[in-house]
């Protein structure tokens, strides 16, 4: 029985606690365990404060301490959190079955054990916990937030919206509830109802870093990239070790050219030191066998082998692989799976799954496969892993196809890239890279087999020119809107389709058209389209535009490459870094160099040109597909021989 003076300085240090007065909390726990050094509430109370403050193996350890003098739930609930905190999350999973087992009927067990299933894949189970949560207390807030939670990572929004919202009505106040809401239904392209509920998380938890995250990220899907900018940088005050927050403040520069190009370069730089480079630089790995022509391990890293631009750029690679010379491992970081998936494994000779596993377990995987090269395919898109190349798991490392910038990382060897999107004596000050160029194109496009015939040019029952854009809205920011009101302006008939999700969103449109009716351009020449459709019917969508403009200074690929197989001729504004200059390698790969301009001025010209020779265009139009077939950008056998050569090259670098 703890003496009246423990009982009153352990209620005071509750009080600071609850209070968020740390310091004097942590104070008054220690003084208590100077007088009782086996008081088990002190101990775990004092671990818990010290998770709180970010110091995990501390508090592990105190809690565990804690549990063996008396074991009780509640330590069991606080040391897998701890324990979950520290990447240590097979032992959270099995101290929140040890808390089910000692008290099956409480609600915070069951909801605690549904994260720690999550955390480790076992998504069914964790949903089954989540229910027995909610069957004990039917308007368990937290509980309905994480079973929404859950369903929304297994791609099932209307359900996953349905709980969200009985979370906010079950507790009102409850901001994680309001911001995890407002990120799903940005997600759908509802981008207005996610900026006022992110803002309503905000207004309700001023503190909540996710609420920052998700506002900044509708703000910029949006194309308000200032406003995005600046939520982002409110959470990083609140939280200076949030990794992703200031990820995301680098993606938005890749929007505007009104950031240099070595400010971008430095601001990388600076994420990875702080954020993906051990403090202590890694040894260098361990050359097995340095034969330079030896059977290569590659092993291929990214959250996007599934339905996504960057699977259908590595398709090709992985199955034209030369299975004698190469031997391919990927590294799923993806918490969902579709038939996409299904096709990439059968390409690869070995396929793991590391969505639930720690860095430090990534790397020692990665070592254990004994891979040569290791390739980066997200850079600093949401997924990545790039802690993990921080680490130096494999002798090379490179970053390709998922990110058209810089990594940072003094740890990455080369960026794979070609002699026109990355011309030679030009952006390389802008790398912390080598630049590995390949001869133009830098990637290979498979096209759909759902892709429709090309049909005529609707200028001929139109009796007009139609321009068209299928890039997202949030690409078609001041500088773009800048470039193509002019062709709009000297051709008084002509229209303007844009296709994107985020168009659902009125912010969205209403920015786009007001940004167009300063720029002399009304919004009767507009069609915004906001339709999520099946890829067939996306395609069929080119059947209503002559001429594609390629937005600035962010290009596009997927969708250059999906108009112009489609029969779409694409005009380009070339700059000069990387993500200025996608379109460039990509049209001068089928032949259409003449479609690149080098200012705006030209582009204005070269549009205006184009869109009067109506039997060019016509014929243009007609041979696009066969002229693609026959070109570099879809000879995938070829393509795929080049990139070996490539790697092979910096490999035999490496040993010779």
């Amino acid at each position: 029985m703890p003496s009246p003076q423990i009982v009153r300085a352990m209620q005071q240090a509750v009080a600071h606690h609850q209070a968020g007065r740390l310091a004097q909390a942590e104070q008054i726990y220690r003084d208590v365990l100077r007088q009782s050094p086996r008081d088990p509430d002190a101990l775990q109370l004092l671990g818990l404060l010290q998770h709180q403050s970010g110091r995990h193996a501390e508090a592990i350890e105190l809690i565990s301490k804690a549990i063996t003098i008396r074991p009780r739930p509640e330590f069991y609930v606080n040391l897998a959190q701890a324990q979950r905190s520290a990447g240590k999350l097979r032992d959270a999973l099995a101290s929140c079955q040890r808390a089910v087992q000692m008290a099956p009927n409480i609600p915070e067990a069951w909801n605690n054990l549904g994260s720690a299933l999550k955390d480790v894949g076992r998504r069914e189970e964790a949903i089954d916990a989540f229910r027995k949560s909610i069957a004990l207390r039917p308007k368990y807030a937290v509980a309905l937030n994480n079973l929404g939670n859950t369903l929304a990572a297994m791609n099932r929004p209307e359900e996953a919206e349905t709980l969200l919202r009985q979370a906010m009505a079950a507790d009102p106040k409850y901001a994680e509830a309001y911001s995890n809401l407002g990120h799903l239904i940005g997600r759908l392209g509802r981008l207005d109802e996610s900026i006022s509920l992110c803002r309503q998380a905000i207004a309700i938890r001023p503190n909540l870093v996710a609420a920052y995250t998700n506002l900044g990220v509708a703000l910029h899907l949006e194309g308000r990239f200032d406003e995005g900018n600046a939520a982002f940088a409110q959470g990083a005050k609140l939280d200076p070790n949030h990794a992703r927050l200031h990820e995301n403040l680098l993606t938005g520069c890749s929007h505007t050219t009104r950031v240099p190009p070595r400010e971008v370069h430095d601001a990388h730089v600076a994420w990875a030191r702080k954020f993906a480079e051990p403090a202590t630089p890694p040894a260098e790995p361990v050359i097995r066998d340095r034969d330079p022509d030896r059977r290569l391990r590659i092993g291929f890293v990214s959250p996007d082998l599934k339905r996504h631009s960057v699977a259908y750029f590595l398709q090709p690679i992985l199955e034209h692989h030369d299975r004698e010379k190469f031997e391919v491992t990927a590294y799923s970081n993806s918490d969902s799976s579709d038939e996409v998936t299904e096709q990439l494994k059968r390409s690869c000779e070995r396929w793991r799954e590391i969505a639930t596993v720690g860095d430090e377990q990534v790397v020692e995987m990665i070592r254990a496969d004994a891979i040569d090269i290791l390739i980066d395919l997200a850079g600093h898109t949401t997924g990545n892993r790039l802690a993990v190349f921080g680490r130096k798991p494999a002798p090379i490392q490179m970053t390709y196809l998922g990110y058209p910038n810089t990594s940072g990382l003094s740890a990455i060897d080369y960026r794979i890239t070609d002699d026109l999107a990355d011309p030679p004596g030009t952006t390389e000050a802008f790398h912390s890279e080598r630049l590995l160029r390949l001869p133009a194109p830098f990637l290979c496009y498979q096209p759909p087999d759902v892709a429709p015939d090309v049909v005529d040019p609707p200028m001929v029952r139109n009796g007009y020119i139609t321009f068209g854009s299928f890039n997202k809205s949030a690409k078609a920011g001041p500088e773009t809107i800048a470039l193509w009101a002019p062709v709009l302006r000297k051709l008084p008939t002509s229209k303007l389709i844009m296709k994107s999700r985020g168009l659902a969103s009125e912010g969205s449109r209403r920015r786009i058209i007001d940004a167009f009716a300063s720029n002399g351009v009304g919004g009767d020449r507009l069609q915004l389209i906001e339709a999520e459709q099946p890829l067939a019917a996306h395609l069929a969508m080119y059947g209503k535009i002559d001429i594609a403009l390629d937005t600035f200074p962010y290009h596009g690929t997927t969708t250059t490459c999906e108009a112009m197989w489609m029969g779409v001729p694409v005009i380009t504004r070339a700059g000069q870094t990387h993500v200025s200059r996608v379109g460039v390698s990509l049209l001068s790969s089928v032949g259409l160099s003449d479609l690149v301009t080098d200012a705006d001025e030209q582009f204005v010209a070269k549009a205006v040109s184009l869109a009067s020779k109506g039997q060019e265009l016509t014929d243009l139009r007609a041979g696009l597909r066969g002229r693609m077939q026959s070109s570099t950008l879809c000879d995938q056998s070829g393509f795929t021989r080049r990139f070996e050569r490539a790697l092979r090259a910096a490999w035999k670098s490496k040993v010779l």
